[in-house]
């Protein structure tokens, strides 16, 4: 029978046994046998993770996509207004597994670029583009010198950036 107090008595007999399994001490022949020895560890270190274009205060989320596997983000310190609006995003695969990367790209989980979108034409053009796996190291880069302009599409990413450059859409409010 399960009462309020049977989560709390499991939680105390799996650090019990937990603590009592321990090999510090002079007792278990593994505190004797390795005692002051300078091995290596045979674990290989994991290399730390990190985000592509920083994780400062600069970033803002615009949104998912509509399946929920990609979120997207625009560097706020990057846009530069005029005529022609220029910016970087930051476009990361939240299930990697899930993903359909359509045998276009390798694999990767973040995506930076440099977009420009014409706010009077409504149009974008993406300039570069780098993808980085999930640690954080660079995979591959994309020049796109030459691309022709294309129309932002309704309920797009595209459409997502549009809203928050031209319009001022959600400019106002933090991460």
């Amino acid at each position: 029978m399960i009462n309020k107090q049977t989560p709390i008595l499991l939680i105390f007999a799996l650090s019990f046994t937990i603590t009592s399994c321990s090999t510090t001490g002079g007792s278990s022949s593994y505190g004797r046998t390795h005692k002051g020895t300078s091995k290596k560890s045979s674990v290989p270190k994991v290399p730390p993770k990190v985000m592509p274009g920083g994780s400062g205060d600069n970033w803002r989320y615009l949104g998912s996509s509509d399946d929920r596997l990609i979120t997207s983000e625009i560097n706020e310190s990057s846009i530069t207004s005029g005529k022609i609006n220029k910016f970087q995003d930051r476009k990361t695969v939240v299930d990697q597994n899930k993903f359909n990367y359509q045998n276009l790209t390798p694999k990767y989980k973040y995506n930076l670029s440099w977009w420009r979108i014409d706010c009077s034409q409504k149009q974008y053009l993406i300039d570069s583009s780098s993808i980085y796996d999930v640690y954080g190291n660079l995979i591959k880069n994309y020049s796109f010198s030459g691309s022709n302009w294309s129309e932002i599409s309704n309920a797009s990413i595209a459409e997502q950036q549009y809203n928050y450059i031209c319009k001022g859409i959600g400019r106002n409010i933090g991460y």
